[in-house]
């Protein structure tokens, strides 16, 4: 869509996506963006079910990890999940046990619950992440550390930046994050 602003039109692209990638990842790159394409707005929707948009919604670029959103769309991979534990540096130096796998599965886990992702077939959890490196989530010590389970990513990282647990990293929106040495 075009927009003209006193004879200075712009192209306005609608972009949807989650918004823990419209937080971690596009948020540090938009300026840059905008200083390359300074004839183009974007409006941003984000959401978690990018199957139940509001009537009338029509993203010219869905940014998920959905193979298939919509008729009428083509899916480009904007690249591959690498995920892995992460903590502050001051949390670790705290909980030295967190260098083990069983240290970690038995530590304070932030997870990323499944609740409101339903379409997102790879979903990795620590079940899964822990199942890949050959431990079992339920052989966690009844009264140990908490098992805090939330569908909210930005929510689970600010409390990793706060000190509270561990939280499975996708390295493409958390790597930021580590660079800076939080």
């Amino acid at each position: 869509m075009r927009k003209d602003y006193g004879g200075n039109s712009r192209l306005t692209v609608v972009v949807c996506c989650s918004p823990a990638f419209s937080a971690l990842w596009m948020s540090h790159r938009l300026p840059s963006f905008f200083s390359a394409n300074p004839d183009i707005d974007l409006d941003l929707v984000t959401t978690q079910n990018f199957l139940s948009l509001e009537p009338g919604m029509h993203p010219d670029i869905f940014i998920t990890k959905m193979p298939r959103v919509r008729d009428g769309y083509v899916s480009l991979p904007l690249f591959h999940d690498r995920i892995y534990p992460v903590c502050t540096p001051a949390y670790l130096a705290a909980h030295p046990d967190l260098r083990t796998l069983e240290g970690l599965r038995n530590g304070v886990l932030l997870n990323l619950s499944p609740y409101g992702r339903s379409q997102v077939a790879e979903h990795v959890d620590w079940a899964v992440w822990l199942a890949i490196h050959r431990l079992d989530i339920e052989e966690r010590p009844q009264h140990g550390a908490h098992y805090f389970n939330a569908n909210d990513y930005n929510l689970l990282i600010q409390m990793v930046l706060s000190d509270l647990g561990v939280a499975l990293g996708f390295d493409q929106l958390v790597s930021p994050l580590i660079e800076k040495g939080c």
